[in-house]
């Protein structure tokens, strides 16, 4: 995995360095006899894009009967990311090459935040920076699904949360990231702030407060929030998408906002694979801090 965009560009434009690591990755798998090997490069710059093609190539012909997974970032339909369509649309990923080179093909459809224009706009009466919407997953995977066969599709699922600092008016909010977090952490501000959850219109939970400076809550189960980004190669973190408010309509006081990936959140996304007809799930991240009721949501292997 890397997500460094001048050391990805660098060893993928160079042929003799791209060449000696299909032949690293090759060797090491065979030799500790792993299934075989998952490729995770985020943050390409779209003048990689013929390049990471060449290297899943020359990677697949090197593997023999070993597999070739690669992880890739969700891309949202161009109609709901763009105000204004720009007047030429590259990305870093060959969907093509991909569905050729690859056995499996795991999207990260999560970090959704404020990427389709179009659900901010119908949503944008409530709170609505989601993780992953339904209707979201369901339209990139949908594209994806043009040039990939499905059944090498894996819907990417998350188990974690956001909280944001909100400011802007009211039903034209500002969101501000401050950090991901495990749903421990959204229980123990509920408690803290005699608060209650509620689930949204994306089907996750949700819950929102005004923190006091007595707040001592941030601990081992909040952490650094992702990079955020679609195989662009413009930027690998979404703008706000949130215009400037109106003074008259300006919040007096910002107030925090959670929102979280529960098991229903989950199931939900499992019923959405079976609906699609793709090859399954693939589940960020497992490290206890998941909702304990995800097990019981999950597909039973067949």
């Amino acid at each position: 995995m890397s997500s460094d965009k001048e050391f990805l560009s660098a060893t993928l434009k160079d042929t003799k360095k791209r060449i000696a690591l299909e032949d690293a990755i090759a060797a090491e798998v065979k030799a500790k006899g792993y299934d075989g090997i998952d490729i995770d490069f985020e943050n390409k710059g779209a003048s990689t894009k013929p390049y990471f093609a060449l290297f899943l190539k020359g990677l697949y012909m090197r593997m023999g009967n070993k597999w070739v997974m690669c992880t890739i970032e969700a891309r949202t339909p161009p109609e709901d990311a763009f105000a204004k369509m720009p007047p030429k649309l590259e990305y870093a990923n060959d969907f093509a090459a991909i569905n050729k080179y690859c056995d499996r093909v795991r999207f990260m459809t999560y970090d959704q935040r404020t990427a389709d224009l179009t659900l901010n706009k119908k949503n944008g009466a409530t709170l609505y920076a989601p993780i992953a919407d339904p209707l979201w997953v369901e339209k990139s995977i949908r594209l994806a699904m043009k040039q990939i066969r499905p059944n090498k599709i894996q819907i990417g699922i998350a188990t974690y949360g956001y909280e944001y600092r909100i400011g802007g008016a009211v039903g034209d909010y500002d969101y501000s990231i401050l950090w991901s977090f495990n749903p421990r952490y959204a229980a123990q501000i509920a408690s803290s702030y005699g608060v209650s959850s509620a689930r949204n219109t994306a089907g996750e939970m949700g819950l929102a407060y005004v923190p006091t400076s007595t707040q001592a809550l941030i601990g081992t189960d909040t952490f650094a929030a992702r990079p955020v980004g679609e195989d662009l190669g413009v930027s690998a973190t979404y703008p706000a998408n949130i215009p400037t408010p109106s003074s008259s309509t300006t919040l007096q006081t910002a107030f925090r906002y959670l929102v979280w990936s529960d098991a229903q959140a989950i199931a939900q996304k499992v019923a959405l694979a079976k609906k699609l007809g793709v090859r399954g799930i693939s589940i960020f991240k497992i490290d206890g801090g998941e909702d304990p009721a995800m097990w019981g949501v999950l597909p039973k292997k067949r």
